[in-house]
């Protein structure tokens, strides 16, 4: 588990951060060319002791992908921002061939301005993710643990305790098999391919 602190959570909304390459895929887009690939995964949130708050977090929390690639014969680093649906989904789609891992997420807790904002600098195993007040997410990243198979970066299903805003624990499931949360609920949920076969059966994706 991730021990590491920042001393206080990030107070801002969307205005100061460098964005990136925002996605607001909410349909899945068939694929444009034979060798653009996808990026899948999920995200679930437990916020624990914050103002009051002990609250789980999937719908609409904003996840930050780091990408490298080359183009021209050049090395590019960039983050794609998008949004997951509401079971904690995300994917990202028609991505150039490199690869991607994810480098953090933010969700808004109360009121219009508060959110808090977890980065992974991702410059080697030992990195982990920490809440920040940065405005600038970084955009380097050197470790990818989940390689491509096939056309798909698939990041698995990704559970985080927040504890009272500060501390990041982080876990990584294939599959969630009543995983029991910090409200007391449990999540029962499938592979993250299985997830996403089953909701676009049509797609020329999973072909």
């Amino acid at each position: 588990m991730n021990k590491k602190v920042f001393p206080r959570i990030l107070s801002l909304g969307l205005i100061g951060f460098n964005l990136g390459c925002w996605s607001a895929q909410n349909k899945l887009v068939e694929p444009k060319k034979p060798d653009t690939m996808a990026v899948i995964g999920s995200i679930a949130i437990d916020l624990f002791e914050y103002r009051g708050i002990t609250m789980t977090y999937r719908a609409d929390v904003e996840v930050i992908i780091a990408g490298v690639y080359k183009e021209k014969g050049q090395t590019v680093h960039k983050n794609y921002w998008v949004r997951t649906d509401d079971r904690g989904y995300f994917f990202l789609v028609n991505l150039p061939r490199g690869e991607y891992a994810l480098r953090g997420f933010r969700f808004q807790t109360v009121g219009p301005s508060y959110f808090i904002t977890a980065v992974n600098l991702l410059r080697d195993e030992k990195d982990d993710f920490l809440v920040t007040q940065s405005a600038r997410i970084p955009e380097g990243a050197y470790f990818f643990k989940y390689p491509a198979q096939n056309r798909f970066v698939n990041l698995r299903h990704n559970y985080f305790i927040v504890d009272r805003g500060q501390t990041v624990h982080h876990k990584v499931y294939f599959q969630m098999d009543n995983l029991r949360l910090v409200t007391g609920k449990t999540l029962l949920e499938p592979d993250v391919l299985t997830y996403f076969k089953a909701k676009y059966p049509g797609s020329a994706w999973f072909r």
